[in-house]
C-alpha cells in the first residue's frame, strides 16, 4: 500500500507539469512525425536507384537495358553522361553505368564489349549492382556465343552467302534467347536461418535493426533522462529521507519512484508504436503479445539502471550528460541504427552485452516467433533488473543512515 500511494503521487505530481506532458506526449509525437517520414514505406525506397547512358543507342543495348528494368531490385534512370554525372555528384543514385559506342560490334564479333561505371561516394552496392548488370551481359554474349560459332562451321563449307548468314546467325540468337523464357534458367530462393530456425515467408531478419525499432530504443533509453533528473533531485532535496521517515521502508521508496516511470515510458512506447503503425503503415509480423514482452523488458531494464544511476552522487547536469553519452554509444554498438550481424564477432559479442543489443535479439527472435528464446531473454533482463535494484536498495540504504 505504501508503494502504490508513492506511484500515485507521482504521477498526480507529474500531470501538474507542463514540462511532463511536453516530454511524455508532444516530444512523441514530434518523434512519430519524423521517424514516419524516414521509414514510411511510402517514402522509404524499396528499389536502389541506377542511371543508364547508352552511347550505342544499339539493339542490344536496348536490350540490356530492358533486362536491368526487369530487376525489381533496380530503378533504372535513362539519362545522357551530363545528367548522370549529376545525379552522381548529387549522391541520387548508386552509380552511372555508360554502355560505350560499339557496345553491339563488339558482342556481334565475340569481343567483350565496355562499359564504365562512375561510382557516388557514398555508394555501397555499385559493386554490386555491377554484377547484376554484368549477368545480362553474360546472357547477351552467350547467345552471341552459339550463333558465332555455328555460323563458323557453314563459313568453313562455304555453304552461306552473306544474308543467309545474317539471317541464321539472327535465328540462333533469338533461339538462344528463348531458353530464358517463360523464366530464367536459374532461379535463387531466399532464406533465412536463426538459431536453426527457418524464416521463409516473413522476410529476413538479418539487418532487423534497420528500421524504426532501433531508433525508438534509442528514443525510450533518452526519455529515462526525466526520471534521472528527478530521482537525484529528490535525493540531493532530502525527499526521500522524509518519505523513509514516513514509510520506514527502502522497498517501497525505490518501488514507488520506478512504477511512475515504467508508466510514463510504456505510454510513449505505446503512442510511437500505435501512431507509426496507423498512420504510416509501418508494420510488423511480430504478434502484440510478443511485441509487449519484447518492450516492456526493455522499459523494466532502463527504469532500473536510471534508479541506479540516480543514486551517485554527482551533479545533474553531469549524470545527464554522461547518461546520454552512454545511451548513444551503447545504441551505436547494439546496432540500434544498422545490422549487428554485419558487425565482426568481437563487436557482435560486445553487441550482445548492451541492452540495446539484447532487446533487438528479442526482436528477431519474436519476428520468428520463437516464443521459448524470447522468455528465455526476458527472464534474463527481470534477473539483471532486479540485481540493479538491489544495488540501488544498498546505496540509498548507505545515503539514509
Amino acid at each position: 500500500m505504501k508503494t502504490l500511494n508513492i506511484a500515485f503521487f507521482k504521477l498526480k505530481a507529474l500531470v501538474k507539469l507542463k514540462s511532463a506532458w511536453l516530454t511524455i506526449l508532444v516530444i512523441p509525437i514530434i518523434f512519430t512525425f519524423i521517424a514516419g517520414g524516414i521509414y514510411s514505406p511510402k517514402t522509404t525506397a524499396e528499389t536502389i536507384p541506377i542511371a543508364i547512358v547508352d552511347e550505342d543507342n544499339s539493339q542490344y543495348s536496348n536490350f540490356l537495358i530492358g533486362l536491368i528494368k526487369e530487376e525489381g531490385l533496380l530503378e533504372v534512370i535513362e539519362a545522357d553522361i551530363a545528367y548522370g554525372l549529376e545525379l552522381v555528384k548529387d549522391h541520387k543514385v548508386e552509380g552511372t553505368y555508360i554502355i560505350k559506342e560499339g557496345f553491339q560490334s563488339l558482342i556481334r564479333k565475340d569481343l567483350n564489349p565496355q562499359m564504365e561505371v562512375i561510382k557516388s561516394s557514398n555508394s555501397y552496392g555499385a559493386d554490386a549492382i555491377s554484377e547484376i548488370i554484368a549477368s545480362g551481359l553474360v546472357r547477351l554474349q552467350s547467345n552471341a556465343r552459339a550463333a558465332n560459332i555455328i555460323i563458323k562451321e557453314y563459313e568453313k563449307r562455304q555453304e552461306l552467302n552473306d544474308q543467309e548468314k545474317e539471317r541464321l546467325w539472327e535465328e540462333i540468337f533469338n533461339h538462344s534467347e528463348g531458353y530464358w523464357y517463360p523464366q530464367q534458367l536459374m532461379k535463387l530462393d531466399y532464406q533465412s536461418l536463426y538459431f536453426n530456425q527457418e524464416s521463409a515467408d516473413k522476410g529476413s531478419p538479418v539487418g532487423f535493426s534497420e528500421g524504426p525499432f532501433g531508433v525508438i530504443l534509442v528514443f525510450i533509453a533518452l526519455s529515462g533522462i526525466y526520471g534521472l533528473g528527478s530521482f537525484s533531485n529528490e535525493l540531493k532535496l532530502g525527499t526521500f529521507k522524509r518519505l523513509y521517515l514516513i514509510t520506514n521502508s527502502t522497498r517501497a521508496l525505490i518501488i514507488g519512484n520506478l512504477a511512475p516511470l515504467v508508466v510514463i515510458l510504456s505510454l510513449q512506447a505505446s503512442i510511437l508504436f500505435f501512431a507509426l503503425n496507423k498512420f504510416y503503415g509501418i508494420y510488423t509480423d511480430i504478434s502484440l503479445l510478443n511485441l509487449i514482452i519484447t518492450v516492456l523488458a526493455y522499459i523494466i531494464l532502463t527504469a532500473c539502471g536510471v534508479v541506479l544511476l540516480s543514486t551517485f552522487s554527482i551533479k545533474e547536469s553531469q549524470l545527464q550528460n554522461r547518461y546520454a553519452i552512454f545511451v548513444l554509444i551503447s545504441s551505436i554498438v547494439g546496432g540500434s541504427f544498422w545490422s549487428v550481424d554485419l558487425m565482426p564477432s568481437n563487436l557482435k559479442m560486445v553487441a550482445g552485452l548492451t541492452p540495446q543489443g539484447i532487446t533487438m535479439e528479442m526482436f528477431k527472435m519474436a519476428n520468428l516467433g520463437n516464443l521459448k528464446m524470447l522468455m528465455i531473454y526476458f527472464v534474463a533482463i527481470i534477473i539483471v533488473s532486479l540485481l540493479l535494484l538491489l544495488l540501488s536498495k544498498k546505496r540509498i540504504e548507505t545515503y539514509l543512515k
